[in-house]
């Protein structure tokens, strides 16, 4: 899968995943029942521009993460904590959670 997309499917909620597939499930029946091409055009025109709504969403979330990371374990933000320690825009962990995983083995 294309990783811009894999990253907007990340960042997608569960509402517009629903949203999403409501969209698709739709212009499916419509196909299937023989419906003439106008009204089939017409659902893809508007999902295409709600798609490009929920797109424009997810990648402005992206862009919020990646301006203000935030831990994936505690879900503190950077300003928070003293050092996040990043991989990507959406798996961060922060100095504190690593130190209570230090201590949490050390005591095993």
């Amino acid at each position: 899968m294309d990783k811009r997309i894999a990253n907007i499917l990340s960042e997608m909620g569960a509402d517009d995943a629903r949203l999403l597939r409501t969209f698709l499930e739709e212009i499916f029946e419509l196909r299937d029942s023989g419906d003439n091409t106008d009204q089939l055009r017409k659902k893809l025109e508007d999902t295409a521009s709600k798609i490009r709504k929920i797109e424009a969403k997810a990648l402005a979330r992206i862009e919020e993460r990646k301006a203000n990371p935030i831990c994936s374990f505690c879900g503190k933000k950077a300003h928070e904590i003293e050092k996040m320690f990043k991989k990507t825009h959406f798996l961060n962990i922060c100095s504190d959670c690593i130190k209570a995983f230090h201590a949490e083995l050390g005591n095993k």
